[in-house]
């Protein structure tokens, strides 16, 4: 027996209809005609799959095709990663919601708000703003005041100072002047210092050098008239 088969072969011109035709997600395809060469699928439900060839930052990306060298990245969201360059200085915020920046470190962030101080220079805080240096002078080092500027120069005697640069301007500013000691043969001289020490000095019945001409000069301070004995 004699089977006889029917072929039906297509013509090219009816292939090419039929492939031209783009088959949907739905139907197992991909809604697509062509794909760009290295760019990424996505899947869309059952509309034509998405090709991208940056992965966006909601699909854990960057968003970013690249980034220079030692760059500092920033977040902003869902938007694509930032950048800032790096340059010389420190990284720091003002608050919580500028994006950093580099530049000099201010006290408010734990810096010095300068770049440099001066050789041996004293440096003294300045509330909020940056540091503040004063340049080592000849002198002491002292302040007039609680929370006053201190300054270099020559000591006070408020502070504890003779207010003198000279051993004679000293005991000018002290009230300081020279007192003749006489020893007197066969008597005692009591000498009072500032009121509060007392010295007895000897007689000189013993020291026959000791006579009424003979004098010791002692700078010492000068007491009160109603202190002399």
């Amino acid at each position: 027996m004699t089977v006889k088969k029917d072929y039906q072969f297509a013509t090219e011109e009816y292939v090419n209809n039929k492939t031209s035709q783009i088959i949907q997600v739905s139907k197992g395809g991909t809604g697509q005609t062509s794909f760009t060469l290295d760019n990424i699928l996505l899947g869309n439900g059952t509309d034509p799959i998405k090709t991208i060839n940056i992965l966006p930052v909601t699909l854990g990306g960057t968003g970013q095709t690249s980034f220079t060298r030692n760059q500092i990245l920033l977040g902003q969201g869902q938007n694509n990663i930032g950048s800032i360059e790096t340059i010389s200085g420190a990284l720091y915020a003002t608050n919580s919601t500028d994006a950093p920046h580099f530049g000099t470190l201010p006290i408010q962030q734990g810096g010095t708000g300068k770049t440099g101080f001066v050789n041996n220079a004293i440096v003294v805080g300045n509330q909020n703003n940056e540091l503040k240096q004063i340049n080592s002078s000849k002198g002491a080092f002292y302040s007039t005041d609680t929370n006053a500027e201190p300054q270099f120069g020559i000591l006070p005697i408020s502070l504890g100072g003779t207010g003198a640069t000279t051993a004679e301007e000293a005991k000018i500013n002290l009230n300081i002047s020279p007192m003749k000691i006489k020893f007197i043969s066969g008597t005692n001289y009591k000498l009072i210092f500032s009121n509060v020490e007392e010295i007895d000095f000897p007689s000189g019945d013993n020291n026959e050098n000791n006579n009424s001409d003979d004098e010791e000069v002692i700078a010492v301070a000068q007491p009160d008239d109603s202190s002399t004995p």
